[in-house]
């Protein structure tokens, strides 16, 4: 890494609710339009074609690429091509919209990309969770890990981690950390709402004999989908 270049790593760590499994949550998880409209900032995504994970890769340092790559082709890894709207917001929201993409972005992405910002992310999917590379402006690299654990003890919901490494210029760094932990923390609970809005979705009446299932295991006193409690997601130092 060139002396010019630094990082920063965040982490956060979320309980799911009982009555989620880690099947339903890999779900989401490997659903790539799913976990793209999470960013409420989006416009537009597009599928590159195959040709372009080949050059994507290139840039990427090999301490920062997932270890799936050598697992197969790189080609059939895919990249999107990202749009989002900046905007301009009243007073006490710019800085909420800036954590609201939950990745590498932050409040000093206001100061230097006006109106619309674009960007590339390649997903693979792997075992356990979904790793994504996000090539920003202004040379802003990241790696996002989301790893769902059994629960470790009977009652209790797995848990799902998300890290995150970002690398920049060193002058950009510091605007990049102001907003970064709470960016991350944005999109897990963001992804527990959109979860708890899937499993309750599938729990309803007229669905497959799975969900039918899961509503006879709420009836003996389990939480029910929809009956979600608040979202807490710890900061992982």
């Amino acid at each position: 890494m060139s002396f010019l270049t630094t990082t920063t790593e965040v982490k956060t760590k979320t309980t799911l609710s009982p009555h989620i499994t880690k099947a339903q949550a890999l779900s989401l998880l490997h659903n790539d339009t799913g976990m793209l409209d999470l960013n409420p900032s989006k416009i537009t995504y597009t599928l590159l074609p195959p040709s372009t994970s080949e050059q994507f890769y290139t840039s990427v340092p090999d301490a920062h690429k997932p270890p799936t790559i050598a697992s197969g082709p790189i080609s059939s890894l895919p990249v999107y091509h990202i749009t989002e709207h900046q905007g301009t917001f009243k007073d006490g929201e710019a800085e909420v919209q800036g954590v609201q993409g939950g990745h590498w972005k932050g409040s000093w992405i206001k100061r230097f990309v006006p109106n619309e910002l674009a960007y590339q992310t390649s997903v693979q999917h792997i075992a356990d969770g979904m790793i994504s590379i996000t090539h920003a402006p202004m040379g802003v690299q990241s790696v996002t890990t989301w790893v769902v654990h059994d629960s470790a003890k009977e009652g209790e919901g797995c848990v799902l981690e998300k890290s995150g490494k970002v690398w920049s210029n060193r002058a950009l760094m510091p605007l990049i950390k102001g907003g970064l932990q709470g960016s991350y923390e944005k999109l897990a609970a963001d992804f527990v709402v959109a979860l708890e809005k899937m499993v309750a979705e599938e729990q309803k009446p007229g669905n497959t004999e799975e969900s039918k299932d899961g509503e006879e295991k709420n009836d003996s006193g389990e939480m029910k989908a929809g009956e979600r409690a608040a979202v807490e997601v710890e900061t992982v130092s």
